[in-house]
């Protein structure tokens, strides 16, 4: 039951909201609003996140089950959309994440999390604490990188080579 699919956010001029389209579960669209929240906190001195409205796009059905492990992708796409850096497809998120970006991995089989993103052509994962440890055994042979951070303010700065302003978040916590 597990599949690798795009999360698309695009920003346009607005208000400082956001849009979730395809988001039909309550534990996903929560999950979303989370990850809007903290990347919103993170560039808080910037003026993006206050005049820029998001749309988010899950082109996949996602149930309860697995609605709330989509914090850090989206997490990762709000802030593609108000930064303008973009991550090929090769890179992959796991997780879920609270307002402080505090990360969290469910204990779904790491059987199937592999599969699904070696089908998709993946190679660097950024995902919670521990979840090289739940992957290791399961990626030798496999040409799949995880990089790992127990706040997704590290997870973020690591995959678009942010600045110090996701640093200073770390910090404050």
């Amino acid at each position: 039951g597990v599949r690798c699919f795009p999360i698309q956010a695009a920003a346009r001029p607005g208000r400082g909201g956001l849009r979730l389209i395809g988001v039909h579960s309550d534990q996903a669209r929560e999950s979303c609003q989370v990850a809007y929240e903290f990347v919103c906190r993170a560039l808080r001195d910037s003026v993006r996140p206050r005049v820029t409205d998001v749309a988010l796009f899950v082109p996949q059905s996602v149930d309860n089950a697995f609605g709330s492990s989509l914090g850090v992708a989206a997490a990762a796409a709000i802030l593609s959309a108000m930064t303008g850096r973009d991550l090929g497809p090769e890179c992959a998120f796991l997780g879920s994440c609270d307002l402080y970006g505090n990360t969290y991995f469910d204990d779904i089989s790491a059987d199937a999390y592999l599969d699904a993103l070696e089908a998709a052509g993946v190679t660097t994962v950024y995902a919670a604490a521990g979840t090289g440890a739940k992957l290791y055994r399961y990626r030798s042979g496999r040409g799949i990188r995880v990089v790992e951070a127990a706040n997704l303010s590290v997870l973020l700065e690591a995959a678009y080579s942010l600045p110090a302003a996701l640093r200073r978040m770390e910090k404050e916590e």
